[in-house]
């Protein structure tokens, strides 16, 4: 019943037949896993095991240990169970560790592989964990209003080729993944959600994933720092909403479409007030957008970089203060736009400023340009406007 190397949830009473309750089986396997000297590893032989209930994993009593859970892919067809699922019907996660910890063991981590999770509830979420160190879920599919959560810290996560899908839940409020950081993310498909990916204020990576038909394919919220690369964007509403951040996107392809949850793609990339540094580089859209390839509203866009951007909708500025574009279409001009500063807050001169150029507002309706150069600074007068 327990072997060194796992337990087999059978050996504890779980059926897997897609009308037994497992619920009790499954923790009792996963109890026995995670005590002392325990194999730390739970596995699944095919079939479709029923949760009322939410797992708990790596409880106070368990020592902190982390816990792997496999299973076996396949068809999973019904009638002939050749892959491992778990389907829900409740509100909240079928599988959760809770810890409002900043965890110091880094045993503490959870591998999930080749698994399916479904909770049909229109509040029901699949797996949410808080407090792990290196948790890697790889080669599994997931179904609810809201699938993976990555609650606070956690450190060093990794999803790969994984599939999610939101379940028979309403758009808002839905997403695939959501994390505050530290997290990356391969190869993974993501479709139907209010945002397919949600990222916090912290790291993220994501990399060669595909995000159809999603209101936000990825929405990255308010300070988060990243890279996204080399993903595939279709009939999203908005394919990449960004807020305040230092980030990155390269080699990335938008494709507008009328299947999107609007009924037609708006913007690729919409640039909120304020945006931070960043570097938006060898991009393109395929389709047309109904508002714009790239938004950018606001003001204050000091460091953010586009270079390569081959577009066909038209782009919309709100303003070019502090904008770098590079080799950008359509219509884009080549371009570095200087942002406009009082006179008396102007940067004295030095050397660390040279090369730097500025517009002077005078307060009396004139601009200058300044230009700083050999450690001094030089006023190239403007007049007033015509």
């Amino acid at each position: 019943m327990l072997h060194n190397a796992y337990v087999n949830v059978k050996s504890y009473g779980a059926v897997g037949d897609n009308v037994t309750d497992d619920t009790a089986a499954i923790q009792a396997a996963i109890d026995a896993a995670q005590t002392a000297g325990g194999p730390n590893w739970v596995y699944f032989p095919p079939g479709n095991y029923v949760i009322t209930d939410t797992i708990t994993l790596d409880g106070g009593a368990l020592g902190g240990q982390g816990l792997k859970i496999s299973g076996t892919t396949g068809t999973n067809a019904d009638s002939t169970e050749t892959a491992t699922r778990f389907t829900s019907n409740f509100a909240g996660p079928q599988f959760e560790r809770v810890t409002g910890a900043l965890e110091t063991d880094p045993e503490v981590r959870f591998v999930f592989e080749d698994l399916t999770f479904i909770n049909y509830n229109s509040a029901g979420e699949n797996l949410r964990l808080s407090g792990t160190f290196g948790t890697n879920i790889t080669r599994c599919s997931f179904a609810a209003q809201k699938c993976v959560t990555f609650v606070s810290n956690n450190f060093t996560n990794l999803v790969t080729n994984s599939f999610f899908r939101r379940g028979t839940s309403a758009l808002a409020g839905s997403y695939g993944i959501s994390s505050n950081g530290h997290t990356t993310i391969l190869a993974c498909d993501f479709s139907s959600f209010e945002c397919g990916i949600f990222t916090g204020n912290l790291h993220i990576t994501i990399i060669g994933c595909r995000l159809e038909v999603n209101q936000n394919g990825i929405f990255a919220s308010n300070g988060w720092t990243g890279l996204i690369s080399s993903c595939a964007f279709e009939a999203n509403d908005t394919g990449i909403a960004l807020a305040a951040g230092a980030f990155t996107i390269s080699g990335c392809l938008f494709r507008g479409s009328v299947g999107a949850p609007s009924g037609e793609s708006q913007i690729a990339i919409n640039v909120s007030d304020g945006s931070g540094v960043g570097l938006i580089s060898g991009i393109a859209e395929a389709d047309h957008h109904t508002v714009a390839s790239i938004k950018i509203n606001g003001s204050n866009h000091a460091g953010l970089v586009f270079a390569g951007v081959n577009m066909i909708t038209p782009w919309v500025i709100a303003d070019y203060t502090g904008l770098t574009i590079l080799g950008c279409s359509p219509g884009e001009i080549d371009s570095i736009h200087a942002p406009v500063i009082a006179t008396a807050s102007l940067p004295a001169a030095a050397t660390q400023h040279n090369g730097r150029l500025v517009i002077e507002d005078n307060g009396a309706g004139d601009r200058n340009m300044i230009v700083y150069a050999g450690g001094q600074r030089f006023r190239i007068d403007g007049g007033a406007a015509f």
